[in-house]
Order: structure tokens, then C-alpha cells, then sequence
């Protein structure tokens, strides 16, 4: 029996290589599968040319010489420039097969093994090459590049890399590195990764670099990077996807460019709020005066800016803002740095005079670091919201840090919610200079502030609701529905240096679902809201059971399904103490965070008797230490135990023993039809989607179009 190797490719970028089949030509005893050690990927992109090399690194584990055949599907029209096998002194040949001949291939392996598994990976075209000996206990080394012009839709240009060979390679890969460089002819405005946490350097305008690179990967989901581009100050990008039977889902991407002449940066006052009672002592405080220096110093002489510290009571560097001139910013780093930790935390006044010192005609921002519960003055927390809200005649936006254990999470949130700011929440374990410098260069060149995005009839549940300001180098993200397609036109506006500012767009929504896996994307971004509106607002049957049905559907970790679905590498129950969690950086999922932020930190493990749904709190909501992570971190699953996920489907394992679609309603007939058979296969044809979605076993309830298919076992 010949051994068979398949690296696998989807779509329009890379692939992930397995063993499909592990006999030796002498034994028919199914051997181990062969080992993939390690793989890496790089691609050079000059506007749509891809140039990519594939590099792997397999590992005969058993003690047989083995032969096979490597198999590499190709995305369409892609050229193979190089082919290359490490197996002594010997040249190995190849040859590219065509797309019916490959096909013929793939359903003949897939009759062969009865493994639905495989049928994900259907190619277009098809690279083979014969493999003869593989020694045992040696290293088998594989390079193979191909170029490929990339498509462009809307101002994005998408490379999309399938890693999701989980179900048939089942041991971890080593060592997995992905490394992109992209060069365009024309500004690059945003560079984003849906899938995975990537770092991105930017080198000017028009070119930039995104590296991953982990050990031990499960390599259980697609990775997907997107490249915005245009001419224009604000870029904007738009994807889309519309199944047959549904609404469809959009996401848009508003990227400023990156480079700003100083006339065009908007001037801010700034005042930094800082807690300095005796819980700060130590090296919380020293890390939290670090923090606050390297804000100030990346003030500009046209910004304005005080420091005022709390405990017991406040006091402040200056009675006003003050100019942000060197003699300033070093008076200011002198008098933080002889700050000590005292007293009790006296908040809503120290707050209260911040906000007094704003004006309405320039952009104000309050950054307040604590690391505890308001002990004295006005300490109820629906009070000292309204003393907020009321206060801010600045229109300031209030950025909270919450640091350690003791906070009442619950009202920083509110604080941030009312103000249009945003929270974040750093860990006993994380450096609080760090976590800021983040915030402090995101926020270093304001650009459009008070924006809106006006998208045009039939756009609905888009979200965030509040579109935030935009800075120089970042990027909004905005996920929504819609039930038309069509070509569109959408408007921006917004306030630069006092006046309306408005930049309009021309994009298409589509009527065909090429990208499913928004769906889910919408998904994660509806549940953080709702959770976060019960966070706020307090708890009610409506908007629970909406974000139970959301979660069930798309495979959402959530307090209400924490004991639904977990991710592998992150198996935990969630604390559900002091009400509803949400996703790091304000409900955004993983990928759709900051590209250049760093993955945080594995959560720390909760207890097995953590309950699975929240609790109502006593009294103020604190941020209890097992719940800290889950706090920061909204996991996005993929495969565990009885629950699958696919693109935009879910499938969950009934008591028969059936991967059923979840979003069939379990009414109405549905239509058998046999595994592996000639109808099987038939019904694969109809769309590479569907073989996906087939792929999570061999009995499989699934809705597609309108239509309910039940695959059955043969008789």
C-alpha cells in the first residue's frame, strides 16, 4: 500500500501538510501518522503578485522505510516556480495535474478512507510528486513556491491560510511561522488579522510586515490577514458575504493613513487621573509613574495637560491645563515621581476636577488609573455616574485602567460607557507601563473625532453603536447585517480642528457567501454588546435567552454557555461572579483587536467548581482574580468534544450520535442520503462549502439553501 501525503489548500493562499495514509510497502499494519515537526510560510506580496514558499519538515517516527506520494493543491492559476525534497543526493520530480484529474484523486482517497475529514480539503489543481524511501527515524524535508495574482474587492486585497488540519493531523505541529511583506503601489491603510493574534510593523505608507509565530499550534482554524488600501487620507474597506436562505453580514474597516503633517493632527488637553492610596504602594505605583511620564512625553506643544493624583483626597500638578512645553512636561515628571502611596480612595472627587478643567471646543481626554473600590466620599456607584455625566460639559472621553484584584469593574465600565471611552483591565502578572504605552500610542495623533458613519438604507445591528475617534495608524472596525446587496454609498464625518470633515465611499455588498465565517465575526461583536448592556444596565430574561441562542448558534463562550464549548488549549469554566464578561479591548474577538497588540497572556486556570452561569452580585461587582482573564479574553472555539464549528455553522453532537446544524429547528423532513455514495458525492459538488461542513463526520445533519440534508451511515 502506498503512502499517501496531501498538503492542503483552499481558497487563494497556503496549505498545511498530513498523512492520509501510514502503511509501510512490506506491512499492512497501520503505522503512526508521520509527524509534521515544522512549517513555515512566506510570502512576498507587490500589490496582487504573491510570491509564496512553503517549507516543511516531516518525521518518520516509525521504524519502517516508507513510500508515498506528496500531494499539493493549488489555488487557481497559480504557477509553481520551484519544488524541492531533501532525501539524499536524489531529485525528485513533479507535476501539476489538472482540476477534474485532481478531483478524481481527492473522491477516490475519500471512498478509500471513509474520512469525511478529507473533503475540506478539496483543491483545484493538483502538484504530485512520488516519494521513495522515507527512512525511518529521519527528517523529511519539503520546499515547494508558487506565484499567484491575489484578487482585490472593495479596496482589500485578502490572503487567506488554511491551518485547520486538525482532524486528521492530530498532534500539535512544533513550530508553525508565517511571514508576509506586502509593498503597494498605493497607501496601505489597514492590515488586520480575523483569525489569530499577529504582530505588524509598518514601514511608511506603503509597506508592511505580519509575522506569526508559535510552538506546539493545534492548528485548528484558517488564518486570514487583510490588506486595506487607498489614496484617500481615510482608507476604507469593505467585505461582505450573503448566503442563499439569510440576511448577509458586512465588515468595514476605516483606516487613517499613518503618516500626519503636524497641521493636521488635532490638539488635545489631557489630564491624568492617578490613584495613589496605600494599596498602590510598591511597585504598582512605580510602574503606574512610569506609565504616566512616557504619556506626557509624547505630548506635543500644542496639547494641554495635568496630573492629578487621589487617595484620601486630590491634588494636582497645576490649578489649569498647562501648556505642553518641555519646562512643563519635566516640572510635571518631578512632581509624579514624589508621589507616595497614602490613604484611603476618594475617586468621584478627584474625577469630578478633572473633568472641570476641559474645554468644549478641543478634544478632551481623561486617562484614570486605580486600583480599588471608591472607600471614601461619594462611593455609590450609580451616584458617582451621574456626577460624570453631568460633570463632563468638556464632552471628555474617560479612558479606565483597572489594575489587580479589588475593582469595581462594573463601574468603570459605566464610567467609560458614559463618557465614549474605552476600559481595560491589567493583571497582577502584566506591567502597567506596558499595557498604557499601548493606549498611549493609539491615541498619540487624533485625526476625525466625533465620527459617524452614515451606510445607506437596510444596514442593521451594526456594531459598535458608538463609532470611536480616529487616530492616525489605527483602524475602526465595524460589523453589521444587511438583506439587500447591491452597490452602495457610504459617508463619514467627522470634526477636524473644528470643522465637519466628510470622506464618501463607493462599495458593493455581495450576493454570495464567499466569506461565511463573518457571520460569526457578527456574531461575537452582537453577544459583547448585549453582555456588556446587561453589564451596565443590569440583567433580564430577553437579552439573556438572545445571547444564549447567538452563542448556542455560532459556538460562543459565554457565562450563560461557559460549560457549552471551551477552547482546547484554554479549558476552563468561566467565573460568572459579578456579572456578564466581556471580549478584550471593548467586545472585540481575538484577531479583531489592534494588529500590533501581543497576544495576553494564557488565562489563569478557575476552579472546577466555577459556576457555568452568572451570579447575581451582592454588592459592588469586584474583579476577582480566577475571573481575570476571562475578563480579557473571549475565546473563539473551534473544536471540542460535542460541539464543531465551520465557517459560519455550528454543529453540536445529539444523543444519537449526529453532528446536527444548529440551525436547523428540528422541524420539517429532511432528506437522507447515504455516506459515500454516489448522491454523497453529488451533493458535494454543489459547493466546496459544503464539503466543509461535511467534513465534521460521517453522520451529519446539515441546512444548506433552504434544504435539510441528513447523511446516514451505510446499511
Amino acid at each position: 500500500m502506498r503512502l499517501a501525503l496531501l498538503l492542503l489548500l483552499c481558497g487563494t493562499a497556503l496549505a498545511n501538510g498530513i498523512f492520509i495514509e501510514s502503511r509501510s510497502p512490506t506491512s499492512e499494519q497501520p503505522l503512526p501518522p508521520v509527524r509534521l515537526k515544522d512549517h513555515r510560510v512566506t510570502a512576498t506580496i507587490r500589490d496582487r503578485v504573491a510570491n509564496v514558499t512553503v517549507e516543511q519538515v516531516f518525521f518518520n517516527h516509525s521504524q519502517d522505510v516508507l513510500e508515498g506520494t506528496y500531494l499539493f493543491p493549488l489555488p487557481r492559476d497559480a504557477v509553481v516556480g520551484e519544488f524541492a525534497m531533501t532525501m539524499g543526493d536524489r531529485l525528485v520530480e513533479g507535476e501539476v495535474l489538472e482540476a477534474n484529474r485532481a478531483r478524481e484523486i481527492y473522491n477516490s482517497i475519500v471512498r478509500r478512507r471513509r474520512d469525511p475529514g478529507l473533503l475540506e480539503y478539496v483543491g483545484r489543481s493538483l502538484f504530485r510528486a512520488r516519494v521513495f524511501p522515507i527512512a525511518p527515524q529521519k527528517e523529511l524535508r519539503v520546499r515547494l513556491s508558487y506565484q499567484q495574482v491575489l484578487a482585490e474587492s472593495a479596496g482589500t486585497i485578502e490572503l487567506r491560510y488554511p491551518l485547520a488540519s486538525a482532524r486528521l493531523n492530530h498532534s500539535v505541529v512544533e513550530s508553525v511561522v508565517i511571514d508576509v511583506r506586502f509593498e503597494s503601489s498605493v497607501d496601505l491603510k489597514s492590515v488586520y488579522s480575523p483569525s489569530h493574534p499577529v504582530a505588524v510593523d509598518r514601514d511608511g505608507e506603503r509597506k508592511a510586515r505580519v509575522t506569526f509565530e508559535r510552538g506546539q499550534v493545534a492548528a485548528d482554524r484558517d488564518f486570514v490577514v487583510f490588506f486595506g488600501r487607498s489614496p484617500a487620507a481615510v482608507g476604507f474597506s469593505l467585505l461582505s458575504s450573503k448566503p442563499a436562505d439569510r440576511d448577509g453580514t458586512f465588515l468595514a474597516v476605516l483606516a487613517p493613513r499613518l503618516a500626519l503633517d503636524e497641521s493636521d493632527i488635532v490638539p488635545r488637553d489631557v489630564v491624568y487621573v492617578l490613584d495613589v492610596s496605600g494599596s498602590m504602594e510598591g511597585e504598582k505605583l512605580l510602574q503606574a509613574r512610569i506609565a504616566l511620564r512616557r504619556g506626557i512625553e509624547l505630548l506635543r506643544p500644542a496639547d494641554r495637560f495635568n496630573v492629578v493624583a487621589f487617595s484620601s483626597d486630590w491634588r494636582a500638578t497645576w490649578d489649569e491645563l498647562h501648556s505642553a512645553n518641555e519646562k512643563a512636561k519635566r516640572a510635571a515628571a518631578t512632581w509624579i515621581t514624589g508621589l507616595q502611596a497614602s490613604g484611603s480612595t476618594g475617586l468621584e472627587a478627584a474625577l469630578s476636577e478633572a473633568l472641570r478643567m476641559g474645554r468644549k471646543d478641543r478634544l478632551f481626554l481623561v486617562v484614570l488609573l486605580t486600583d480599588g473600590l471608591p472607600t471614601v466620599g461619594i462611593k455609590d456607584p450609580d451616584r458617582i455616574v451621574e456626577r460624570v455625566r453631568d460633570g463632563n460639559r468638556a464632552d471628555a472621553r474617560v479612558f479606565t485602567f483597572g489594575v489587580g484584584y479589588d475593582l469595581d469593574v462594573r463601574l468603570l465600565d459605566r464610567i467609560a460607557a458614559a463618557t465614549g471611552g474605552e476600559r481595560d483591565y491589567v493583571a497582577p502578572h502584566e506591567r502597567i507601563d506596558a499595557v498604557t504605552a499601548r493606549f498611549f500610542r493609539r491615541v498619540d495623533r487624533p485625526l476625525l473625532t466625533d465620527v459617524s458613519v452614515e451606510l445607506g438604507p437596510g444596514l442593521v445591528q451594526v456594531y459598535p453603536k458608538r463609532v470611536p475617534d480616529l487616530f492616525a495608524g489605527g483602524q475602526v472596525v465595524l460589523l453589521g447585517r444587511y438583506a439587500e446587496s447591491g452597490s452602495r454609498t457610504i459617508r463619514v464625518r467627522g470634526r477636524h480642528r473644528g470643522k465637519t470633515m466628510v470622506y464618501e465611499y463607493r462599495g458593493r455588498l455581495a450576493d454570495a457567501h464567499e466569506t461565511p465565517y463573518l457571520e460569526r465575526l457578527w456574531a461575537h461583536r452582537k453577544v459583547a454588546f448585549l453582555l456588556d448592556e446587561m453589564r451596565l444596565h443590569g440583567e433580564n430574561v430577553e437579552l439573556r435567552e438572545e445571547v444564549i441562542a447567538l452563542a448556542t448558534r455560532h459556538a460562543i463562550v459565554t457565562p450563560y454557555t461557559a460549560g457549552l464549548v471551551v477552547e482546547p488549549e484554554n479549558r476552563r469554566r468561566i467565573h460568572g461572579s459579578g456579572g456578564a464578561f466581556r471580549g478584550p479591548n471593548s467586545g472585540i474577538p481575538p484577531g479583531l483587536r489592534d494588529p500590533s497588540d501581543p497576544e495576553p497572556p494564557p488565562p489563569a486556570p478557575a476552579g472546577l467548581d466555577s459556576p457555568a452561569a452568572p451570579t447575581t452580585p451582592a454588592g459592588p461587582a469586584t474583579f476577582a482574580s480566577k475571573k481575570l482573564q476571562a475578563e480579557k479574553t473571549n475565546a473563539v472555539t473551534s473544536t471540542e468534544r460535542d460541539v464543531q464549528t465551520v465557517a459560519d455553522k455550528t454543529f453540536k453532537r445529539d444523543e444519537k450520535g449526529r453532528w446536527v446544524d444548529t440551525a436547523w429547528d428540528g422541524k420539517g423532513e429532511t432528506e437522507e442520503i447515504e455516506v459515500f455514495s454516489d448522491a454523497y458525492f453529488a451533493l458535494l459538488e454543489k459547493s466546496d462549502q459544503i464539503a466543509r461542513y461535511l467534513a465534521v463526520g460521517e453522520r451529519v445533519v446539515l441546512e444548506y439553501e433552504g434544504k435539510v440534508y441528513e447523511i446516514v451511515a451505510k446499511s
